[in-house]
C-alpha cells in the first residue's frame, strides 16, 4: 500500500465511507502514510467538506487552507457548543427562557470561534432525527434564534450610529420633491393619495414640513405603533388577536422595558386564558421581584393527588373546544385566582374548580390550563406542533411524549402511569 503514488493513495483515502477516526487510525501506520493524510491537506480537506458541506461557502477556491486545523477548530466547537445546550435544561428549566438565552450566548461567545461555525453547530442538531432529542433541539432553536437576533440588533445599532442623512432610504430628494410623493393611507388598506387628497383626508390645510421625513427610529416605532392600533381595533377574533400579540412581541424586542405594553401583552395573555405563567413572569418583570423557588415535586401518590387521572406525556383532546395536547403538568385542583376562574367560568363545569386542572401545549401554539372533565385521551395520538415541545419532553414514542429528565424529576411517579395508559388503550 506505501508503495502508491502519493496521488492515488490520497484518492482512496478521500472515499466517502471513510470518516475521521479512520484518517487518523491511518496516519499511526506509519510515517509514509501520515505524510499522505496531512502533508498537501487534500485528505482533510476532504473530510472538511464531507462532514459540513454548508460550511463550503466561507471558503474561497483558489485560497490555500490549513484543513487539519479548519477541522480541528470545527469539531472542538460543535463538541462544546452540543455540551453546553446540553446542560440548559438542567441548569435553567424553571427559568425564563430570555435569561436561559442570555446566559448561554454569553457562553457560546466566550468560545472565540466564528460565528458561522456555532450557527452551523445548532443547524445539524436540530436537522437531525425528527422525533428524538427534542429538548436538545428546542434549545438549539432557542440559540440559534437568539445569535441571529443579536447580529441583526448588532447591524441595526450601526445603522442607527450613522448620521441620519446616511440613514434615509430616499436619498437626493429635494424640497421641492415633497409634494410629488405618493402617499400611504395605512388605514385605507394601503388606498395611494397624493399631499392634496391628504389634506383633504385630515380636514386641513398644512405645510410641507408636515410631510417630511423622518428617522428611521421613528419610522420603525410609527409602523409598530399602527399594528398595535389595528390590533386594539379589532373585532376581537382569533386573526385580530394574533395581530395584536404579534405586534406586542414585536414591540416589546424593541423595548423591552416598556411598562404599558407589558400590562397590554399580561392582560391579552390573561383575557385569552393561555400564557399563565408568562403573564406571571411578566408582572414580576415589572416589579423586579423574580424571587425563584425550588421546583415543586408531586407525587401521584400522595392522598391529596388521588383525584388526577392523566399523567404528563399523554395526548389528549378537548371534549368541548376539539382541540388536540400534550399534558406537561396538573394541579389537584384549580390554582387560578377567583377573577380567572369567574372570566374562564369555571364554576359552570359540573365539577368546578375542585377537580384536577392540567397544563397543556395545544396544536394552535397556545399553552392552556384545562378541567379534568373537558379533557379525554385521543384516539389516534399524533404529534404536537407547539414550539415548547422540547422544553418538557426529550422525544415523541408514536403514542405519547417521554418526558425529560427535568419535567420527570417534577413528576417523579408519572412515567410509569402514562406508560400503563398508553399499553391499555393503544396496544
Amino acid at each position: 500500500l506505501t508503495d502508491l503514488p502519493t496521488e492515488l493513495l490520497e484518492h482512496i483515502l478521500c472515499f466517502p465511507v471513510l470518516q475521521h477516526i479512520d484518517i487518523c487510525n491511518v496516519s499511526c501506520c506509519c510515517k509514509r502514510l501520515h505524510d499522505v493524510c496531512h502533508g498537501r491537506g487534500k485528505v482533510w480537506g476532504n473530510q472538511y467538506k464531507l462532514r459540513w458541506p454548508r460550511l463550503q461557502r466561507f471558503y474561497r477556491p483558489n485560497e490555500s487552507w490549513d484543513w487539519l486545523s479548519e477541522y480541528r477548530a470545527r469539531h472542538k466547537v460543535g463538541t462544546q457548543i452540543r455540551r453546553t445546550v446540553e446542560s440548559i435544561s438542567k441548569r435553567f428549566f424553571t427559568e425564563v427562557v430570555s435569561q436561559v438565552l442570555g446566559d448561554s450566548f454569553a457562553e457560546i461567545e466566550s468560545l472565540g470561534m466564528p460565528e458561522h461555525f456555532c450557527e452551523d453547530e445548532l443547524l445539524f442538531i436540530l436537522n437531525s432525527d425528527k422525533r428524538k432529542n427534542l429538548t436538545l433541539k428546542y434549545y438549539a432553536k432557542k440559540i440559534l434564534y437568539f445569535l441571529r437576533q443579536q447580529n441583526i440588533l448588532r447591524s441595526l445599532k450601526s445603522f442607527l450610529e450613522r448620521p441620519a442623512e446616511q440613514q434615509s432610504a430616499l436619498e437626493g430628494v429635494t424640497s421641492e420633491d415633497i409634494f410629488d410623493f405618493v402617499y400611504i393611507d395605512a388605514f385605507g388598506k394601503g388606498k395611494q393619495l397624493t399631499a392634496k387628497e391628504c389634506e383633504y383626508l385630515i380636514g386641513h390645510q398644512v405645510t410641507a414640513d408636515y410631510y417630511s421625513a423622518i428617522s428611521t427610529n421613528e419610522l420603525l416605532l410609527r409602523m409598530v405603533g399602527n399594528l398595535l392600533n389595528i390590533g386594539k381595533r379589532g373585532e376581537g377574533n382569533e386573526k385580530s388577536y394574533q395581530l395584536l400579540r404579534d405586534s406586542l412581541d414585536l414591540y416589546l424586542t424593541i423595548n423591552p422595558d416598556n411598562v404599558q405594553y407589558l400590562l397590554l401583552q399580561a392582560r391579552l395573555y390573561f383575557h385569552l386564558g393561555i400564557m399563565a405563567r408568562k403573564v406571571q413572569h411578566t408582572l414580576e418583570h415589572i416589579q423586579h421581584k423574580k424571587h425563584p423557588a425550588a421546583p415543586e415535586v408531586k407525587l401521584r401518590s400522595s392522598p391529596e393527588h388521588a383525584e388526577v387521572q392523566y399523567s404528563v406525556g399523554l395526548i389528549m383532546k378537548h371534549k368541548r373546544s376539539g382541540y388536540n395536547c400534550v399534558i406537561y403538568g396538573w394541579d389537584p385542583k384549580c390554582t387560578m385566582n377567583q377573577e380567572w376562574i369567574t372570566t374562564m367560568r369555571v364554576n359552570l363545569l359540573p365539577n368546578g374548580p375542585q377537580q384536577p386542572f392540567y397544563n397543556v401545549l395545544v396544536q394552535d401554539g397556545t399553552c392552556r390550563y384545562a378541567a379534568q372533565e373537558n379533557l379525554e385521551p385521543h384516539s389516534a395520538p399524533m404529534e404536537i406542533g407547539h414550539p415548547e415541545v422540547g422544553r418538557y419532553f426529550s422525544e415523541f414514542a408514536n403514542s405519547h411524549y417521554a418526558a425529560n429528565e427535568e419535567l420527570q424529576a417534577r413528576y417523579p411517579e408519572d412515567t410509569g402511569v402514562t406508560l400503563g395508559t398508553v399499553r391499555r388503550l393503544y396496544h
